[in-house]
């Protein structure tokens, strides 16, 4: 007999989008994938100098018509075309059992998923002539019933020598369970935001360099 082909039904990823969590979590779930990234880099020996996470929301004026993005951008190592399709599948995770805080994969899933239906996800790494650009589209990926998604090569954004950016939009349309999450997250403001951020990261910001 032939082996079963255990692939799951593409509604798997729109049903991740209904896994309770809150709007700031979402959030620091895609920080954490960012901070993961500069402390791979530090463990192989090659920090980055001046680690940067940059953050935009979208105004609450663009909501109503459905516009504006949330980004979230680095300055890490970025990936290669592997590690970025590896990185963007649900149920994966390349973390090992130490030093690591997001779960790039299933969280990543979950997280820009409840947000936004669309992500962008842009990547390169310093070697790299150009930027691998991934459209992941959950109306699109149900439609056509597959999880192959675009992707192609890019000129490298301005500034974006290397890093990993991320551009979530399309906001949850009223009557869906997420369609004021974007609108919650907006709604706490930066300044709470950040004072949010710099507490649950408290220990890692205050890290000396060479401290781990």
């Amino acid at each position: 007999m032939e082996p079963f082909d255990l692939t799951p039904d593409t509604k798997v990823l729109l049903a991740l989008t209904h896994t309770p969590m809150s709007p700031l979590d979402a959030l620091c779930e895609l920080i954490d994938n960012s901070l993961d990234s500069f402390q791979t880099s530090k463990i192989k020996g090659d920090p980055i100098n001046s680690p940067l996470v940059m953050i935009n929301l979208p105004k609450r004026s663009e909501l109503d018509k459905g516009l504006g993005k949330v980004t979230i951008r680095d300055n890490g190592p970025g990936m290669s075309a592997e590690q970025a399709e590896k990185a963007l599948r649900a149920g994966f995770s390349g973390n090992n059992s130490y030093d690591s805080l997001g779960l790039f994969g299933m969280g990543f899933n979950i997280s820009s998923g409840k947000i936004g239906r669309q992500t962008r996800f842009v990547t390169a790494r310093k070697s790299d002539a150009k930027a691998i650009e991934v459209i992941l589209d959950l109306d699109e990926i149900r439609e056509a019933k597959s999880y192959s998604v675009p992707v192609s090569e890019i000129e490298k954004p301005s500034s974006f020598e290397h890093g990993t950016l991320i551009e979530i939009s399309g906001w949850w349309q009223e009557g869906n369970a997420n369609s004021k999450f974007v609108k919650k997250l907006v709604q706490y403001g930066m300044p709470k935001i950040r004072n949010e951020i710099g507490r649950r990261y408290s220990t890692i910001l205050r890290r000396k360099p060479g401290k781990g």
